[in-house]
């Protein structure tokens, strides 16, 4: 691995400490796998899962529609911290971490030696539905 790599992460398990839910994933993740050092996307699973079981129990319905309503409006704690949808577009808003990288002579072989995160509704880009994408 070369020195001073960066990489963005959904969720860097090392990084959200004090967060419960963040703490109950890895520890779950760990016990399950065997594996200490789970990717990001873990955590998006998680999360797209938390999401729907909230909306299907604030609709008490699996219909499209009410459920669709229910995930426009709710905002749930992650283990990633706040996450929600944008209505207008359904662009989903959560923290967005960076985690910097440098080689380890033992296993994994990498560690990380920065995490930085910052509020995605501060990054992405304004809803603009109905509008052509412009690159």
């Amino acid at each position: 691995m070369p020195r001073n790599v960066w990489s963005g992460t959904w969720w860097y398990y090392g990084g959200n400490a004090g967060n419960r839910l963040s703490r109950a994933l890895y520890d779950a993740y760990v016990a399950k796998t065997k594996d200490d050092a789970p990717r990001g996307f873990v955590e998006r699973g998680f999360t797209s899962v938390l999401a729907y079981a909230t909306a299907i129990g604030a609709t008490r319905s699996t219909d499209a529609e009410p459920v669709i309503k229910a995930l426009e409006t709710l905002e749930l704690d992650s283990p990633n911290g706040s996450y929600r949808f944008r209505a207008e577009d359904h662009q989903s808003l959560c923290v967005v971490g960076t985690i910097g990288l440098a080689p380890l002579d033992r296993a994994p072989g990498w560690q990380v030696t920065t995490f930085q995160q910052v509020k995605g509704e501060d990054v992405v880009e304004p809803a603009s539905p109905g509008k052509p994408f412009v690159d």
